[in-house]
């Protein structure tokens, strides 16, 4: 039942009749404001289908910058030392698509907030109404998935429901459960049996993605919640409902595969810990890897890791042929950004904390409870790192933006860069989209259109569909890769590029360029040994035990010595 792009297509007819609804409902100023950022919000919510939409989100945020002025946009001296450490790694790691969107995102997000911060509070509570509403309407689709699925198992343990990891479910399940909890308002009786309907849904995805950290961070928020009523009427009825999800809970962990209690996994997020505090420390102790640490650190030098957690780390190589992600916000930015970038994140959550308690009276008590949130996903991130999954970081915007118009305003004229500073820093901002979005669009472009002579791969980027579907290419296309298009393209578009030249008279050469221009000698080695092995020379085996012997040193964890791709 309605497979991905059906219901894609499906959902996109809805929300174009749902923002023609907004249009008629509000007033055509408010609609110039916001009416770009409604547009985009299912490239938010839908995880699923597409993970870093950056390009229409640039767009979208391009034109609320049309029709706000600058002079409300609180662009201190925090935030021009925020936008330059990003921009630094921008340009660090060009050569990497996946460590770009990261940046990108990041800033794009965190713009979005600036502009939500200086906007009416309406606009938030339409903008998370939205959100559920796409939420409620994807948790339909997969649950009737689900329950037509006659394969599908409700006490069975699974890593993923229809290509979505279950660890991202519940993590997501935790944020929509809270953006619900807060939503409830007023004595509207339709949006209060609406909020009702998504926090059911979101309580079944959560139990169905069996993830501790987040069910354990729900307990949290729901107790103090429950602590927070004066009214014993209420405070007792919520009090039944969480002793009946309780026992629900209970009850079917008693006939799931996977116990609450089983720390097996935990030993390998461990082993993983280590490998990204030792190669951090030992390679690159001040900046770090980059923001794809991840693909990086397996290929570096790992002396220092023990014997029992390299053999753990691989065998979580192997098992989800991936990189080992950290699985930990704190030693994730410790891998991509250093020592530096870890410290400049606790001072400026010592900083943010210092405030906040400062003022802590002067707070109403939703500010307390966003305040809490926060805190709360800093600990559930201490066994998951999902912060740059779009669907969750577009949903901590929101609640950063609550959180700043709950309270108090910080008075910052002093330090406020008005003008030029921000107008220059919005120029540089779309120049640095615009030259991604050319280089992102114009790979996926190849991609599309010589989707039948590759295939994606998670090691090796592209690797060649087939000797026929490769050789049938070669007059078709222009192979020869320039040095300018590898600086600027980046390492993916070599590697797409390399892989259409598969048995061609461009590939020696492209491999020459591997080693003259890719970081990633490990891939370039991998490549060259498949390259040897065609070769037609009595003399290739001695090449080969050569080549071998360069890519162990370089490939500790044997990723490309064909024992498992």
């Amino acid at each position: 039942m309605l497979p991905e792009k059906l219901a894609i297509k499906l959902m996109m007819v809805f929300w174009n009749v749902f923002i023609l609804h907004q249009h008629m409902y509000v007033s055509e100023m408010d609609f110039r404001k916001f009416g770009s950022i409604f547009a985009i919000v299912p490239c938010f919510v839908f995880s699923n289908f597409i993970t870093f939409p950056v390009i229409p989100i640039g767009i979208a945020i391009g034109l609320c910058f049309r029709n706000h002025s600058f002079k409300n946009i609180n662009l201190t001296i925090q935030w021009i030392v925020f936008f330059g450490f990003l921009i630094f790694w921008f340009f660090r790691d060009w050569t990497d698509d996946f460590a770009l969107n990261r940046v990108i995102l990041l800033a794009e997000v965190s713009i979005l907030y600036l502009l939500l911060k200086s906007s009416d509070r309406s606009l938030k509570y339409r903008l998370i109404d939205s959100v559920l509403i796409i939420f409620f309407l994807n948790a339909l689709i997969l649950i009737s998935k689900m329950f037509l699925d006659v394969e599908f198992k409700v006490d069975s343990y699974k890593e993923d429901l229809y290509l979505i990891p279950v660890s991202l479910i519940g993590s997501n399940a935790f944020l929509i459960l809270v953006l619900t909890v807060m939503s409830f308002r007023g004595k509207n009786k339709i949006k209060n049996a609406f909020y009702l309907m998504v926090l059911l849904f979101a309580a079944l995805l959560l139990l169905l993605s069996v993830s501790r950290i987040s069910i354990l961070s729900v307990c949290i928020f729901v107790i103090y919640y429950i602590w927070s009523q004066r009214k014993s009427k209420v405070t007792r009825v919520l009090y039944a409902i969480l002793a009946i999800l309780l026992g629900i809970f209970i009850l079917y962990l008693g006939y799931n595969e996977k116990s609450i209690m089983s720390f097996g996994t935990l030993g390998i997020r461990f082993s993983i810990w280590k490998l990204h505090i030792l190669a951090t420390l030992k390679n690159a102790v001040l900046t770090g890897f980059g923001f794809h640490s991840e693909r990086i650190i397996p290929f570096v030098s790992l002396s220092e890791l023990p014997i029992s957690d390299f053999a753990l780390v691989k065998d979580y190589i192997i098992h989800f042929n991936t990189y080992p992600l950290a699985h930990n916000l704190y030693f994730q930015i410790l891998s991509s950004t250093g020592t530096l970038g870890l410290l400049m994140f606790f001072i400026w959550f010592l900083l943010a904390t210092v405030q906040y308690l400062r003022n802590y009276h002067r707070f109403n008590q939703r500010a307390h409870m966003v305040y809490l949130v926060l805190l709360i996903w800093l600990v559930h991130e201490s066994l998951d790192f999902s912060s740059l999954e779009i669907a969750n970081f577009f949903i901590l915007c929101l609640l950063f933006g609550d959180l700043a118009s709950s309270g108090i305003e910080e008075k910052s004229e002093d330090r406020n860069f008005k003008g030029v500073f921000v107008s220059s820093f919005v120029v540089l901002f779309f120049l640095t989209l615009f030259l991604f979005s050319l280089r992102f669009s114009y790979i996926e472009q190849l991609s599309f259109k010589y989707h039948k002579n590759i295939q994606l791969s998670t090691f090796y980027e592209f690797r060649p569909a087939s000797e026929s579907a490769a050789q049938s290419i070669h007059d078709k296309v222009n192979l020869n890769v320039g040095d300018y298009e590898i600086r600027f393209f980046g390492e993916r578009y070599f590697f797409l590029k390399h892989a259409l030249s598969y048995r061609s008279q461009y590939e020696s050469n492209q491999l020459n360029q591997c080693f003259q221009y890719i970081s990633r000698k490990e891939l370039c080695y991998a490549n060259l040994l498949s390259y040897i092995d065609r070769l037609d020379d009595q003399n290739k085996g001695h090449y080969k035990l050569a080549i071998q012997a360069l890519l162990a040193s370089t490939d500790p964890f044997g990723i490309y010595s064909k024992d498992f791709l």
